[in-house]
């Protein structure tokens, strides 16, 4: 097993930074979707606070992890 702590540093600094990105992502998604079912006529209000919840939480889910794994 490779114990060098500098590649451990740099693999954790890549797999941080994608975590960011996926979070920035995935909540950049979320209020697209928010935008998009707002401005829409045909709308269901549950539906959409359940899909914006969920996006929400992931995005800041993944930016936590990577925070966390950083």
């Amino acid at each position: 097993m490779n114990t060098n702590p500098a590649k451990q540093a740099r693999k954790r600094s890549i797999v941080a930074t994608l975590l960011y990105i996926e979070g920035g992502i995935v909540l950049s998604l979320g209020a697209w979707v928010a935008i998009m079912g707002i401005t829409h006529e045909d709308r269901e209000l549950p539906p959409l606070m359940g899909v914006l919840g969920f996006t929400v939480l992931g995005g800041f889910g993944l930016v936590a992890c990577g925070r966390a794994f950083a």
